[in-house]
């Protein structure tokens, strides 16, 4: 197989995007355990009456979670745009993907930092709630963020499928 085979530089792509998010997941494990053990440590202060970073978090995760929808919509018709009128931008000396199937897989790459990055934003800032103040609500709170994040894992299959829509959508005018 060439250096330009679509198969391996989808499989490339596909290898990094996962290494990417259980690298991004295991941060937020690690510093969820530390958290949960300098809180159980009894070395923090008692939780306030009004545990107001708590409920900042809370008004911050609708906006993350618009920001990691939309976002990637965004730059996915941005980029198919681009595509279609033949302006999309190669950095010199490109390393990436050559063949249309990679380069859409790269896309999904980039699509799925910025759909989880958001998602991270907000977890640490469940984290950091918790350690600050000892509401268990923000520690679910940023559990659940965490398996959103999870959820995001890439499949071949799904790879695979959202490339096929990405090409029916460019061939669509879409």
């Amino acid at each position: 197989m060439s250096a330009s085979d679509p198969v391996l530089e989808v499989n490339a792509v596909l290898r990094t995007q996962r290494l990417i998010l259980v690298a991004l997941l295991l941060g937020l494990v690690i510093f969820m355990a530390i958290v949960v053990g300098l809180r159980a440590g009894g070395g923090q202060p008692p939780p306030p009456d009004n545990p107001f970073v708590t409920y900042a978090a809370l008004a911050f995760l609708p906006a993350a979670l618009l920001v990691a929808v939309l976002l990637p919509r965004s730059a996915t018709t941005a980029y198919r745009r681009q595509l279609r009128n033949g302006t999309g931008y190669q950095p010199p000396r490109w390393k990436g993907p050559t063949t249309p199937a990679g380069r859409l897989a790269a896309l999904s790459q980039f699509r799925l930092l910025v759909r989880v990055a958001p998602l991270e934003g907000a977890a640490f800032l469940f984290l950091m709630a918790y350690l600050l103040e000892g509401n268990p609500l923000a520690l679910g709170a940023a559990g659940l963020v965490a398996l959103l994040m999870a959820a995001q894992f890439p499949t071949r299959a799904g790879l695979e499928n959202w490339i096929d829509q990405q090409r029916d959508l460019l061939g669509q005018g879409g």
